[in-house]
């Protein structure tokens, strides 16, 4: 309204309740509305069956739950009232059994700056947060993604068309308009508890999540689910008096291609607790650069600290007992390479360096050289991890068998 008067040519809406509530709320403007559903929603289910696309380009392995953590703007948004959730999430999550990524608001992204968003969630990218453009890759995220944590946002609310577990980790019941589907998903959706276990809460909403718990939020989102682009199109050539084209209006696939997405950080700091028996390694792995300064975290207890010679924390370089490089960082024999490592990093008790599928390790102890050969897809640097702890109990056998995420992998092991 301006002046007291509608100067919109047409008001589009998504779904046929939304026509009493306008009515409601300004009757004026009943006579310019057009149902018209959602075109976002109707791109999302066509994308839908492509999941396993969306999950590869992610870097999201099939054995590794993907969890979703989206945020709308302003101060009563997720990131607005709990910004450390990001790394408490990923220190409690261990790292080779889950993914964790972020959708942003746009707005938030062009309120502060791409420069000051990738600032204060740094310490999350390099422990391998998957961070998607406020551009496009929500949408694909959002059907990659095992559970969803979020707000009152749009994000959170189309997690309900694709039947997903859904957890609210801030919901400000007064900036919700009553009787829309975010309200009856505010009124209906779990709440995260900051005071106990993230891990738990996370594997319980998604191992306990019934199908079809969320249908009458996601019955809201639109009225005409699959007509959203034909009566949109229509409805842009009747207000410019032009003959609409015969042909039908494409829904596009969504891409699976993410330009600027870091989905693997390459200088990585891990937190490694495990055991070692004969010749069966357990490990789990955890992010060692979100526990910098977080309040309601430590590291593991038993756990070691593997790291790149290049870390930029330097605290946790310093006090790591593993320190690997990869080859082509440096110009030099393997020996050499190996021999600088213990020398410039007083504190570590074993170099390794990775080259494809084999990590070669030395100890502070002994200059023999070592080389673990390992399976497609297994972290080199985890090799070392596994290398370190059975050292620790003996000399290495010929084959190792080491539980990683949850699934078994054999290592060989040669001199």
């Amino acid at each position: 309204m301006h002046d007291g008067q509608v100067f919109a040519a047409a008001v589009g809406l998504s779904h046929r309740e939304q026509l009493q509530r306008l009515a409601d709320a300004v009757p004026q403007a009943v006579d310019v509305a057009t149902v018209i559903g959602d075109p976002c929603h109707d791109r999302i289910a066509a994308s839908a069956e492509y999941r396993s696309r969306y999950r590869k380009a992610l870097g999201v392995r099939p054995h590794q739950r993907l969890v979703l953590l989206s945020s709308t703007w302003w101060q009563h948004s997720l990131f607005g009232t709990w910004p450390d959730l990001f790394r408490q999430v990923m220190a409690d999550l261990p790292l080779d059994n889950y993914r964790v990524a972020a959708a942003l608001h746009p707005h938030l992204w062009y309120g502060h700056g791409g420069w000051q968003v990738h600032s204060w969630l740094a310490d999350c990218q390099r422990a391998g947060l998957i961070l998607v453009p406020p551009q496009e890759g929500w949408r694909a995220a959002l059907i990659a993604a095992d559970c969803v944590i979020g707000d009152h946002g749009a994000v959170t609310t189309y997690a309900t068309a694709l039947d997903k577990p859904i957890l609210l980790a801030a919901f400000p019941v007064a900036d919700v308009a009553g009787g829309s589907p975010v309200d009856l998903l505010g009124r209906s959706a779990p709440r995260l508890d900051r005071t106990l276990p993230l891990d738990a809460q996370i594997d319980r909403a998604i191992d306990e999540f019934r199908p079809g718990q969320w249908k009458d939020v996601s019955d809201l989102i639109t009225s005409e689910p699959g007509a959203a682009l034909v009566r949109l199109r229509a409805l842009f050539y009747r207000l410019m008096a032009l003959p609409e084209p015969n042909h039908e209006p494409p829904v596009r696939i969504l891409p699976a291609d993410f330009p600027g997405i870091l989905t693997r950080p390459d200088i990585a700091a891990t937190f490694v607790s495990g055991s070692a028996a004969g010749s069966v390694v357990g490990l789990t792995r955890r992010p060692a650069d979100v526990y910098s300064g977080l309040p309601l975290s430590a590291p593991p207890a038993g756990a070691h600290l593997c790291c790149h010679a290049e870390h930029p924390v330097r605290s946790l370089l310093g006090n790591a007992e593993v320190v690997f490089r990869r080859a082509g960082e440096v110009e030099g024999s393997t020996p050499d390479i190996l021999a600088d490592l213990l020398v410039h990093h007083p504190g570590c008790y074993l170099a390794a360096l990775i080259d494809d599928d084999v990590c070669f390790v030395r100890t502070r102890e002994n200059d023999a050289i070592l080389k673990v050969h390992t399976p497609p897809g297994f972290p080199p640097e985890a090799a070392a991890s596994a290398a370190y702890f059975l050292l620790l109990t003996g000399p290495l056998p010929a084959t190792v068998a080491v539980t990683l995420g949850g699934v078994e992998n054999t290592l060989e092991i040669s001199s």
